[in-house]
């Protein structure tokens, strides 16, 4: 079958306007061979992220600050790739 789905790959959802939750996926050149390779690595990407966040709360950034990152930058799927062979 010509151009079918046989991996996945790991988009962030980056936050155009958070009042309105508008958000653009920004691909991430991040590509797995089966859907739950994927998931585990958003799973890896979430827990790095909250390793960011205790990391900076422990250097003095403010939770305020860092819920604005999270806003911004705290969601990713995982979306069909199609390969390009």
């Amino acid at each position: 079958m010509p151009n079918a789905i046989n991996e996945w790959a790991l988009i962030v959802l980056v936050s155009a306007n958070p009042q309105t939750m508008d958000v653009v996926p920004v691909p991430t050149n991040l590509v797995f061979p089966s859907l739950s390779d994927c998931f585990q690595a958003e799973v890896e990407r979430k827990k790095q992220w909250r390793e960011f966040m205790t990391e900076s709360m422990r250097r003095g950034v403010s939770l305020d600050e860092l819920q604005r990152f999270n806003d911004v930058l705290g969601r990713a799927t995982c979306v069909p790739h199609r390969s390009s062979d």
